[in-house]
């Protein structure tokens, strides 16, 4: 045939089409997602024959492999990687990434792949005909024990493939079957008048607009916070390393940035050093490079101060989050926060508190696993603090250009693209419980009806402070998984997600996948019986936003509660693990659940320490579930002066609220010459059974009062958060507070 895109996929025909495709990419600076369906031997040869062919023309032709551990690179001109090692990628770009059925499809590979290859490149998956009812090595991960990847329910494998065959139809994926004709590449479009070289100091439209931005915050009022967000291929990185040296440029002496690792910031140096070496040679007689260095970058400038010309020294410098958050005072003209989302919340709000000048940044969708429900709570607790915060987003791609397939593919076919994007499709409303429905919803139900799926999961990233493509990936595989929803009409509302637990083996034949509860339980109390319940663990419970506190959560767990109990008479208990807040306990509080462990460690994302609760569902359980929460809240009691010494004074009221402790008497003789140390005890024990006469307090007293008596710190570090001049000062407050309210 004459048109070869259209010939059978022979050998020539297949290498022409290729170099075709190529040219197209190249010039309209997009990329490329090309799916090979056959069987395995013909795959490889086929994606060979088009990497050999592309690497005569382009010698520097290089891209990756994702493979299993231990497995060996198939193809020439790639880098094996594993999914544990291609996040170590990040930040580089490469020509192609190739993905097979046979080594997994991953969903959070995908994603980073997604942001890694270049423009002109192509991600290449090489998949088998009969993929949808093969199990993908990748769910590995989610599968609890002793479930195998047969019993995936390959959910995310048929929704993957409808969505690459939907783009396939719109000629946005390029699929190649074997045995058959080679697909129509896609017509060419004019291309917008945009350099991918463009200098640095020539910023688009879209970042000069947030420049401005920048500039406001470096030199307007204190306390107003920018938090700038973007997708992957912005430039978000670039331009804020383009920023820091304008604003040393402009008067700036020292800017300071942070990032969860020093690698995070590889792109934002890279674009101060081009900056830099742009002033330079436009103003080589008057800038000099002094260090350039991985988190480092110095350089003199000559300034007029009056009537002189003097030189000045300016830096930008890394400097890890841990380390800034343990300075008292800030030595920094401005702080910049890259992939914010990374850094716990409790550490970013330590940052702002610490610095009158700050810029926070991070990837809104994608591989970050962060998402919008990172910037919903994030936002809302630093506009708390600083009511003045503003926000940029930057829109429009620089890496590659708008219309990108490969963008476009993978933010469909991975949920990246959300129906919130729409900031008209949701709109506060008040909401009578009464007037929606609750009912269980299926991955079938999922995958047939996409726009369920959208909201469903959408939901649920809501209810997570950062959320990964993988997190669909186990949505639509984990087989012992429940879902029940809360809907209006077409609209989910609220989401429950829970997974099946227990029913393991006394044998001691080390931890087991999955089935946090009873393990946890077991290893806390040397009890074995923990491990034989079976119990559902609500894993994610989340609401709209703009629906919360309109009691829709806790209806959809009262009918949840319900059906567990009317349809699975076999399950002894419901459970809940999560990031502990006085809010959250509070909410489990109120709907029966009990407190039976606290973890000891934060979680590195949000900060928050893991709270175990359960409502018991038979006789023999509630009593040991009676049992442990005694047990629990007399460890908690004791840690209060350990390593939870600094959990927040409303988190330790919240924990105690429901706890049953015998009454003590409080010891009068303090109030009158006793001296504090002679009745610290007896004021502990009083304190602990007593929280229902605290919550009386003023916030500020109260504060100060259980942080002494039960979390025992120095006298002089209480007396000087409260503001007082003495010990003196501060025990009077105490003894005129309880005169009056201690019988």
């Amino acid at each position: 045939m004459s048109d070869t895109r259209t010939s059978t996929p022979f050998t020539e025909n297949w290498l022409r089409w290729c170099s075709d495709l190529h040219n197209h990419l190249a010039q309209q600076r997009h990329r490329a997602c090309v799916v090979l369906i056959g069987d395995a031997k013909w795959r490889h040869a086929t994606i060979n024959q088009a990497l050999t062919a592309l690497a005569q023309h382009h010698p520097n032709l290089s891209g990756l492999e994702v493979i299993q551990p231990n497995e060996a690179p198939a193809f020439e001109h790639t880098e094996a990687v594993t999914t544990k090692t291609l996040p170590h990628k990040l930040g580089q770009e490469t020509d192609f990434v190739i993905f097979s059925g046979e080594q997994g499809l991953d969903a959070n590979a995908l994603g980073q792949a997604g942001g890694m290859i270049r423009a002109g490149g192509i991600c290449w998956l090489s998949l088998p005909a009969d993929w949808c009812a093969l199990p993908n090595p990748a769910n590995a991960r989610f599968l609890s024990y002793p479930l195998t990847l047969e019993d995936s329910l390959k959910g995310f494998n048929r929704f993957f493939w409808d969505g690459l065959q939907t783009h396939a139809e719109q000629q946005e994926v390029l699929w190649v079957s074997q045995d058959s004709t080679l697909p129509t590449l896609p017509s060419a479009t004019p291309l917008a008048n945009v350099s991918p070289d463009k200098p640095a100091l020539q910023l688009t439209e879209d970042q000069q607009t947030t420049w401005e931005q920048i500039q406001s915050v470096a030199f307007g009022h204190r306390h107003r916070p920018l938090v700038l967000t973007a997708d992957r291929g912005r430039g978000k990185s670039t331009l804020l390393g383009v920023a820091a040296i304008r604003l040393l440029q402009q008067g700036k002496q020292t800017i300071a940035i942070t990032a969860a690792r020093l690698d995070q910031t590889q792109a934002l140096f890279q674009g101060a050093v081009q900056t830099l070496n742009q002033l330079i040679e436009e103003y080589s007689d008057t800038i000099r490079m002094i260090e350039n260095q991985p988190g480092w970058v110095c350089f003199e400038m000559e300034v007029q101060q009056g009537n002189k010309l003097t030189t000045a020294r300016k830096n930008l410098q890394f400097i890890a989050p841990d380390e800034l958050a343990a300075r008292t005072e800030s030595y920094y003209d401005l702080l910049m926060v890259d992939e914010a989302a990374h850094l716990p919340l409790p550490l970013l709000m330590t940052l702002a508190t610490q610095h009158n000048r700050l810029i926070f940044a991070t990837t809104q969708q994608g591989y970050e696993g962060s998402g919008r429900g990172f910037t919903l709570r994030f936002l809302s607790t630093l506009k708390a603090h600083y009511p003045q915060t503003k926000t940029a987003k930057l829109h429009h791609p620089i890496r590659w250009a708008d219309g990108d397939p490969l963008e476009k593919v993978f933010n469909q076919c991975l949920l990246f693209a959300t129906l919130d994007d729409n900031p008209n499709e949701t709109e506060t409303s008040q909401i009578n419980t009464g007037d929606l429905s609750y009912r269980a919803i299926s991955v079938e139900e999922l995958i047939v009806d996409r726009t369920k799926l959208s909201q469903l999961f959408q939901l649920l990233t809501f209810a997570h402070y950062q959320t990964a493509p993988n997190d669909l990936m186990q949505l639509l595989e984990t087989p012992n998984q429940h879902l029940y929803i809360a809907e209006q009409e077409d609209k989910i509302l609220g989401v429950l997600f829970a997974l099946e637990e227990g029913n393991l083996p006394f044998e001691n034949q080390g931890r087991k996948q999955g089935h946090l509860f009873p393990q946890l339980m077991q290893q806390q109390t040397a009890n074995d019986a923990w491990l034989a319940d079976k119990t559902l663990r609500i894993v994610r419970l989340a609401v709209q936003p703009d629906n919360q506190s309109q009691g829709i959560g806790t209806a959809l767990l009262s009918h949840f509660i319900n059906s567990v109990k009317q349809h699975s008479a076999d399950i002894n208990a419901i459970t809940t693990s999560f990031g502990a807040t006085p809010n959250l306990v509070d909410f489990w509080h109120q709907n029966g659940f009990t407190a039976l462990h606290l973890g000891q460690k934060r979680d590195k994302a949000s900060g928050t320490h893991s709270l175990l609760m359960a409502l018991p569902l038979c006789h023999e359980l509630s009593e040991r579930v009676t049992a442990q929460h005694a047990a629990f809240i007399q460890q908690f009691a004791w840690l209060l002066t350990d390593s939870f010494q600094t959990l927040s004074v409303d988190l330790v009221l919240s924990v105690l609220a429901k706890a049953s402790l015998p009454k003590s008497d409080f010891p009068e003789g303090y109030l009158t010459n006793q001296p504090f140390e002679a009745v610290s005890y007896p004021l502990r024990q009083w304190t602990l059974s007593n929280v229902d006469v605290l919550q009386k307090m003023e916030a500020p007293l109260r504060a100060l009062w259980i942080k002494r008596v039960l979390q025992n710190p120095a006298w002089e570090s209480l007396v000087k958060a409260s503001g007082m001049t003495s010990r003196k000062q501060l025990e009077q407050q105490f003894k005129q507070y309880f005169n009056g309210h201690v019988e």
